[in-house]
């Protein structure tokens, strides 16, 4: 099962070609082009991925610590659920050959990583090669780590660890800044500071990657909607194009009974 997704939007225009391997894991080739700069926080979500690109044209960079760093024309990358990268782009023609999955056995103990040289034919086909190749890039001399904040504070990782385990649960801020004898205010201040956007903002990146990733797999939209916490459709169709820039149906590779346009 394969599925092709065209966005096109003020800042540019991406190609999406999904294949579906098996229940558990999607390849996935995207091409990227972007005029002038563009800054954005990228949010893993529940996905792991492995993945080669490659800059055509322009530059790419990162934000690690209290700098942006470019990359090299091809690199590997090795992202861990729940990661949290922000680039940068400058007039980029970027594609991206890679290997996804929920799958929720892998190590995370470490971040996203990058090495600029990887001798490889193709992408992983299976899970068990899948772990293979994640060992060898975070074990690599040359690994780069990707993390936006590679030491963030321990409200930061409590708070973000809260909202990694129940973002499919109806549970506000506000609950996990009370578990944690802090201000609501102070929480979304100190994690925006590490991570680059507001807890609520990251929770709503990570229900729609999760989203995503089910519709492509089969998932009707209303069921996808409710398993990545959204009881409600209409918000989750609002959320949605915030974040996608396009409906859901666009990612869907079945029809559904509730699609809207």
């Amino acid at each position: 099962m394969s599925k092709t997704i065209d966005i096109e939007n003020a800042a540019g225009t991406s190609c999406w070609k999904f294949k579906i391997e098996n229940e558990r894991i999607a390849h996935l080739e995207r091409k990227i082009v972007l005029e002038a700069s563009h800054r954005v926080v990228d949010v893993q979500g529940p996905l792991t991925m492995c993945a080669l690109a490659r800059v055509r044209t322009g530059t790419t960079s990162f934000y690690r610590g209290d700098s942006f760093h470019d990359t090299p024309a091809e690199y590997a990358l090795f992202a861990p659920a729940y990661s949290v990268i922000e680039w940068c782009f400058e007039d980029v023609h970027l594609e991206i050959e890679a290997i996804m999955t929920m799958y929720s056995g892998f190590d995370c103990s470490f971040g996203a990583i990058m090495i600029p040289r990887l001798n490889l034919q193709r992408l992983p086909r299976t899970l068990e090669e899948m772990q293979s190749l994640a060992k060898y890039i975070c074990n690599s001399h040359d690994a780069i780590p990707l993390e936006r904040c590679i030491k963030p504070t321990s409200l930061s990782r409590k708070v973000k660890k809260a909202v990694d385990q129940t973002f499919a649960e109806e549970i506000k801020i506000s609950q996990i800044a009370r578990k944690l004898a802090t201000a609501p205010s102070v929480v979304s201040r100190q994690f925006s500071r590490d991570y680059g956007l507001s807890p609520a903002e990251y929770r709503k990146r990570v229900r729609i990657i999760a989203a995503s990733f089910m519709l492509v797999n089969g998932e009707e939209i209303i069921h996808a909607s409710d398993r990545a916490g959204y009881p409600d459709l209409s918000g989750f169709y609002k959320h949605f194009r915030e974040i996608a820039t396009v409906p859901p149906a666009h990612f869907s590779s079945r029809k559904s009974k509730n699609t809207k346009k």
